[in-house]
């Protein structure tokens, strides 16, 4: 019985519902890139053997396709240590989250909103940062905040819990519906009620 698949944007493939890793589907296309170059330098070879006119321009053609998905691979994957921004959260735990809003002579007498949290990564290398999310129209309204984690670039073999503090302080409102903590489509934790601190 085959399994149904569908293209799901730049999120990756679908099989039943299920989400494949982009990287799976990045593999495809470098076996597809490899096909193509070899395809091409077989060509090369036999025009050195003595053909000429229409198959060196057949040559030429495979060799910028090969070029240009290469290119379109390189454009799609990004930088190694990015891969972990995506839908599926490396965090194995968070705790001890916060929030409050206050005055602070910094910001002009502004209301702030303060964030802060614990959480635990599988290995040590990664880099963790927690940022202002979008704020929802509702009223009173929801705030994300959004924790960002990359990839180590040098993977570390022992498996070792590592504890992360993060924070984030941005401009506040009033009244918050909520306050949700949030690591790719992973809810960390959410706040009904957030205190004023005078």
């Amino acid at each position: 019985m085959t399994s149904g698949c569908a293209w799901n944007g730049s999120r990756g493939v679908a099989f039943e519902g299920k989400k494949v890793n982009q990287v799976r589907v990045l593999h495809g296309f470098v076996q597809t890139v490899n096909q193509v170059v070899q395809h091409a330098a077989r060509g090369v070879r036999k025009t050195r053997l003595g053909k000429k006119g229409a198959d060196r321009m057949a040559i030429d053609r495979r060799m910028v396709l090969a070029g240009s998905l290469l290119g379109g691979l390189l454009a799609v994957s990004g930088p190694a240590e990015v891969r972990a921004e995506n839908d599926l959260c490396p965090v194995v735990a968070s705790q001890d989250w916060e929030a409050w809003l206050s005055r602070t002579p910094f910001s002009g007498d502004r209301l702030m909103l303060h964030v802060r949290g614990t959480v635990s990564l599988p290995t040590p290398g990664y880099t963790v940062n927690l940022r202002e999310g979008p704020l929802t129209r509702s009223f009173p309204p929801t705030q994300m905040v959004v924790l960002e984690v990359r990839e180590p670039i040098n993977r570390i073999g022992t498996q070792v819990v590592d504890d992360r503090r993060v924070s984030v302080i941005l401009p506040g409102q009033e009244n918050y519906k909520s306050v949700r903590v949030v690591c790719g489509k992973t809810l960390l934790h959410e706040f009904s009620d957030v205190p004023l601190l005078r």
